[in-house]
């Protein structure tokens, strides 16, 4: 799980499509988004988990070096969902142990429309 992360995209609505259909699996869901008026700059497209957003995505092109953020999960199931949904990008990786982590370490990576590395981790035995 993540607390929060926000990242700046190029394509606002090609990103949100990619964030309302990957993350699904692990109960993210598309929630309100920020107006301009709160966040002082641009509308911030929201996803999460029932009311608390977890992942904020807005205008300003990508960043520099892409970023890496991966959605914890509590089954192999789970990072197999994720990644089938996440073909909406490009693949990355598929899912499978990853034990240059850990004995436990399974995941599954996709690169959203702005080449960024989004995954889904399971640590569990």
């Amino acid at each position: 799980m993540i607390d929060h992360i926000g990242i700046k995209v190029s394509d606002v609505d090609k990103s949100k499509r990619f964030f309302r259909l990957a993350p699904a699996p692990i109960a993210y869901t598309p929630l309100r988004p920020l107006p301009a008026a709160v966040t002082g700059t641009t509308v911030v497209a929201r996803f999460g988990e029932a009311a608390k957003a977890h992942l904020g995505i807005s205008a300003g092109g990508p960043h520099p070096a892409p970023v890496h953020a991966a959605f914890a999960t509590g089954s192999r199931a789970a990072v197999d969902a994720f990644h089938r949904a996440a073909l909406a990008g490009t693949d990355n990786g598929a899912p499978g142990p990853r034990p240059h982590h850990h004995a436990d370490h399974d995941g599954a990576f996709a690169l959203d429309t702005d080449g960024q590395n989004i995954a889904a981790v399971c640590h569990a035995p």
